[in-house]
């Protein structure tokens, strides 16, 4: 009698430490979600934005946007859903050039450095990779979006 009832209670702290892990993973949070329905490509005001708090995968949690200031300006890639938390990866910065815009482009390799002018095949945002044509070689390359607006390709 004694072992089945060790057996019982050792059961019931299983069963209470499984639930209890499982209400960790999914912890209060708060995150910024779309007040009204956001369509692809419409720029992100700060009106159209409210702070939820609900709980949320522990996964999701690193993936979505904590304050107002930090989504609003930005870019939807796709629909955004009223009440559901925006996700880093589902906006885009500004663009600081369009297509078409003359940009600098920078290679850099041991030690030194050659700047040269392209034509922008695509909208460019910081941090984006874009394509670029090279205005005295004619040839595209590929290269990211610096903060200074400069597109730093990694090799030519």
């Amino acid at each position: 009698m004694g072992s089945a009832l060790l057996r019982l209670i050792r059961c019931a702290l299983l069963t209470i430490i499984a639930a209890d892990a499982a209400h960790a993973q999914n912890a209060s949070a708060a995150f910024v979600a779309p007040s009204t329905t956001i369509e692809m490509g419409q720029v992100i005001k700060a009106e159209q934005l409210t702070l939820r708090n609900a709980e949320l995968p522990a996964e999701a949690q690193p993936h979505v946007f904590r304050t107002i200031p930090d989504v609003a300006g930005t870019i939807a890639r796709r629909r955004l859903p009223p009440d559901q938390p925006i996700r880093v990866d589902a906006v885009r910065g500004r663009p600081i050039f369009p297509v078409g815009a003359t940009v600098l482009m920078r290679f850099a390799k041991y030690g030194i450095t050659i700047d040269t002018v392209g034509l922008a095949l695509q909208n460019g945002s910081v941090g984006e990779r874009v394509r670029v044509k090279n205005i005295s070689t004619s040839v595209i390359v590929q290269g990211v979006v610096g903060i200074d607006g400069v597109i730093y390709v990694p090799n030519i």
